[in-house]
């Protein structure tokens, strides 16, 4: 079903942001990076989500949600997978601040856009819903991530947490689609 994709995309997508602060520790120690580069590409990242979602939302109404939601997908996994490989400042700014902000900012538009226009009538409960994805994700990927760096060091971590992320929300994506409405609404509207 549309609320329990939109669920997931929630949950994976907001799941996988927040477990930089899982990774913090590892790059402090590993890297010797000051507590404020490191906060810094969070920081971009996020910023850049907001910014782009600007842009994905516009996409969504001329191409919908499942191919916005696929890219997504990809660039969300090769900004983690990349991650695995920093050595140097600027690869941080530019894998998690950059390619994983641009990826992310498909996260909240499409889940909660598309959970908009599939339910009319109960769009407020259906969207409470979807909204819960986000705290079960805040709840339950950094504990995952948590086990995956006690057992395999944070750089494999970053590898399996991109791809297996990459992989639920590419397999989400495909479920998603427009709303039944489109077809009868002008196309001025999707321009």
């Amino acid at each position: 079903s549309i609320a329990a994709a939109c669920f997931m995309v929630q949950a994976v997508g907001v799941g996988t942001l927040v477990t930089y602060g899982v990774f913090f520790g590892s790059f402090v120690e590993e890297l010797q990076w000051s507590r404020a580069v490191i906060s810094g590409a969070s920081s971009l990242a996020l910023f850049l989500s907001g910014l782009f979602a600007m842009l994905v939302g516009r996409l969504t109404d001329r191409y919908g949600p499942r191919l916005l939601m696929s890219v997504s997908a990809v660039l969300i996994g090769i900004g983690h997978v990349l991650m695995a490989g920093i050595e140097e400042i600027w690869q941080l700014y530019l894998f998690y601040g950059v390619v994983f902000g641009v990826g992310l900012s498909a996260v909240d538009v499409i889940a909660l856009s598309t959970t908009a226009r599939w339910f009319t009538r109960s769009r407020g409960m259906m969207t409470g819903i979807v909204k819960v994805g986000t705290g079960a994700g805040q709840l339950f990927v950094p504990l995952a991530a948590s086990f995956l760096i006690a057992s395999f060091g944070w750089r494999s971590s970053y590898v399996i947490l991109g791809l297996g992320a990459s992989l639920l929300l590419f397999l989400i994506a495909q479920v998603l689609k427009r709303d039944p409405g489109v077809g009868k609404r002008s196309t001025s509207v999707l321009k």
